[in-house]
C-alpha cells in the first residue's frame, strides 16, 4: 500500500482510499495512540460512578480518528507525538469522549435510555477536571487556553441549534436562521479539533498563528457532517445548512417544506419521508454548491499547510484528502452515509 496525499474522483475510489489511507496513518502512529489509550485506561478522573458513566459512553473509534489527526499536526510542526502524551489524554478526557457521549444522548439513541441531562453533569465534571488536569502540567497548559475557548464555542453554537428545533418559523422563513449561519458564532465555526490542534500547540510553541486559514477546515468538516447527518438531523428538528438551502430553492422549498411539516408535526410518512426529501434536494443545485465550496475549502489548506508548516506534512495531507474522499463517498450514496469499517479499530485494548 502506498500513501496518497491527493483523492482523485475520476481515478480513485473512496472507500480505498480510506482504507489505505487510515491503515497507513494508523500504522505510524500505532505505538503514540495504543499509548495514549493505555494512559486513559489507567487514569482515573472522576470517583464512581461518573467514572463508570465515562468509560460506558466512550466512543473509542471517534476519539482515534480525532488522536491521529492530532498527531499528524503536530508532526506538521515539527513537534514529536510521542512526547505529549499528557496533552493528548487531557484533550480527550476533557473534550473528546464527553461531547460525544452528549451528542450520541441527544440525536442518536446509541446509550439506550441515557437522556442529555444524565450525561450532561460528566460533560461538566470534564471541562472541570480538564482545566485542573493542564494546570498541573505547565508545559501543556497554554494548550488549555485555546481549547477553553472552543469548548466556550461549541456550547453558544449547540445552544443555538437546540433552541431552534422543531420551529415551524424557520420552515416559513428559512432566513431567519439562515442569517445565523453569517455571524461570528455560525454553526459552521463550532471549533473542531483541527482548529484546536493547530492554535493549541502553536501556543505551546510560542509560535502564534494570526491567520484564520484554519478554520476553513472546520466549515469543510461541518458542511460534510451537515450533509452525512441530513436525515438525522431533520428528524430530530433540526434544520442545518443544506436543509435550508434546499427550503430556499423556488422550485423545491416548497415541497421540501410539506414534507418537513407533515414529519414535524402531523407525524406522517415517518417511514417514506426521508427518500420524498432527498428528491428535493439533488433535485436543487444544493449539493452541487456545497460540493463545490467544500473543494474550493481543502484546496485552500492544502496550499496553506505546504508552505506553512516546518515538519513532515504529508501524513496531515492524506488525512485532509480523506475529507474529499468522504464527499465523493455521501455523493455515490446519494448522501446517505455508509461508512467503511476503519483500520483504526483493531489498535489499542480499550476497555
Amino acid at each position: 500500500m502506498i500513501l496518497k496525499t491527493y483523492f482523485d474522483p475520476t481515478k480513485d475510489d473512496p472507500v480505498e482510499y480510506d482504507e489505505v489511507t487510515f491503515s497507513l496513518i494508523g500504522e505510524r502512529y500505532k505505538i503514540c495512540l495504543e499509548a495514549v489509550i493505555d494512559q486513559i485506561n489507567q487514569s482515573i478522573w472522576f470517583s464512581s460512578p461518573l467514572e463508570e458513566l465515562a468509560r460506558s459512553t466512550a466512543n473509542w473509534s471517534i476519539l482515534k480518528r480525532q488522536l491521529i489527526l492530532g498527531f499528524s499536526i503536530a508532526e506538521a510542526m515539527a513537534l514529536d507525538p510521542s512526547n505529549l502524551i499528557k496533552l493528548w489524554e487531557g484533550y480527550a478526557r476533557a473534550r473528546i469522549l464527553p461531547l460525544c457521549a452528549f451528542d450520541d444522548a441527544t440525536d442518536k439513541d446509541t446509550l439506550g435510555n441515557l437522556e442529555p441531562h444524565v450525561v450532561a453533569p460528566y460533560v461538566v465534571a470534564a471541562v472541570l477536571k480538564g482545566e485542573e488536569f493542564f494546570f498541573q502540567n505547565p508545559s501543556i497548559e497554554p494548550f488549555w487556553r485555546v481549547l477553553q475557548e472552543s469548548l466556550i464555542r461549541i456550547a453558544t453554537v449547540v445552544y443555538q441549534e437546540y433552541s431552534t428545533r422543531f420551529d415551524s418559523k424557520y420552515l416559513e422563513n428559512p432566513n431567519a436562521l439562515l442569517s445565523m449561519y453569517k455571524t461570528e458564532l455560525s454553526p459552521l465555526n463550532r471549533s473542531s479539533s483541527f482548529v484546536t490542534y493547530v492554535y493549541g500547540l502553536a501556543a505551546i510553541k510560542n509560535t502564534p498563528i494570526t491567520t484564520t486559514t484554519p478554520w476553513l477546515f472546520e466549515r469543510s468538516r461541518q458542511l460534510l457532517d451537515d450533509i452525512a447527518d441530513l436525515r438525522e438531523d431533520i428528524f430530530f428538528g433540526r434544520l442545518t445548512y443544506p436543509a435550508l438551502l434546499t427550503l430556499k430553492e423556488p422550485h423545491v422549498g416548497p415541497k421540501a417544506k410539506k414534507i418537513i411539516h407533515n414529519l414535524w408535526y402531523n407525524k406522517n410518512n415517518t417511514d417514506d419521508w426521508w427518500p420524498l426529501f432527498r428528491n428535493c434536494l439533488m433535485e436543487s443545485k444544493v449539493l452541487n454548491d456545497l460540493k463545490q465550496q467544500i473543494t474550493v475549502d481543502i484546496n485552500s489548506l492544502r496550499d496553506w499547510i505546504s508552505t506553512s508548516f516546518p515538519g513532515e506534512y504529508k501524513y496531515l495531507l492524506a488525512l485532509l484528502e480523506a475529507k474529499r474522499a468522504f464527499l465523493f463517498r455521501l455523493i455515490q450514496h446519494g448522501v446517505d452515509d455508509i461508512p467503511p469499517p476503519s483500520p483504526l479499530d483493531r489498535i489499542g485494548k480499550t476497555i
